[in-house]
């Protein structure tokens, strides 16, 4: 298969891989949990991940992840 890097698919496209930004140099991972006060898009608990992120609803007793594994 063919490796190609981040970098290249951010000037061959316009813009990075979903989960990344680029300083044109290097693609970093975006942290996606770090909005709503560290929730990110959950609505619990959010795990940044590489090039994406990770809801769980462990803090919350007696509930689960919704279809969408962002939403109780």
């Amino acid at each position: 298969s063919l490796c190609i890097s981040c970098v290249t698919i951010h000037f061959a496209s316009g813009s990075s891989p979903t989960g990344y930004i680029t300083d044109d140099f290097d693609c970093i991972d975006e942290n996606e949990c770090v909005a709503n006060n560290g929730h990110g898009p959950c609505q619990d608990t959010c795990t940044n991940t590489d090039g994406s992120f990770h809801c769980s609803c462990e803090g919350l007793p007696s509930t689960r992840l919704a279809s969408d594994q962002k939403d109780l």
